[in-house]
C-alpha cells in the first residue's frame, strides 16, 4: 500500500508493507546522504527500531528511500517523528557545545539572516 503526499513537503510517498504492518518505506525528495545517515543512526538507538536503513536509488534522481521496521506493535511513523525530534535536539546540543566553546576561547561567532539559503553558515 502507499500513501502519496503533498509536492511541497519533504516527504513524497510513504509506501507500507501489507506482510510487515510494522515496516514503511519513506521517500524523501531533495535530501542525501547528509540526511540519511545521521537519522539512521538516531532511529537505531532508539529501542522501539528493529531495522532503519536508507538508500539513494540512482545520483541523479533526488530521492532518498528511509525503510524502518519497529518492534511488534510499533508505529514506523511515530518512530520517524520521533527520531526527527532527537536529531533536531542532538543539532541543537552541538550548537550550543561548539558556541559556548568559541566563547570560553574569547572568539565570537557571527550568524547570517538565518535563511535556508545555503548561505548561513557561522562565520568565524
Amino acid at each position: 500500500e502507499s500513501l502519496r503526499m503533498s509536492d511541497t513537503g519533504k516527504v513524497k510517498e510513504i509506501k507500507y508493507s501489507k506482510d510487515i504492518p510494522e515496516s514503511a518505506t519513506f521517500v524523501f525528495v531533495d535530501e542525501d546522504h547528509t540526511f540519511g545517515n545521521p537519522i539512521r543512526y538516531v532511529l537505531m538507538k532508539n529501542p522501539a527500531v528493529s531495522l532503519a536503513g536508507y538508500s539513494i536509488p540512482h545520483p541523479s534522481d533526488p530521492f532518498l528511500n528511509l525503510r524502518i521496521q519497529t518492534k511488534k506493535g510499533g508505529n514506523p511513523t511515530k518512530e520517524l517523528r520521533k527520531g526527527l525530534a532527537d536529531l533536531v535536539e542532538m543539532c541543537d546540543h552541538v550548537s550550543e557545545t561548539f558556541t559556548s566553546a568559541l566563547a570560553f576561547a574569547g572568539t565570537e561567532v557571527e550568524t547570517s539572516n538565518g535563511t535556508d539559503d545555503g548561505k548561513d553558515m557561522m562565520e568565524l
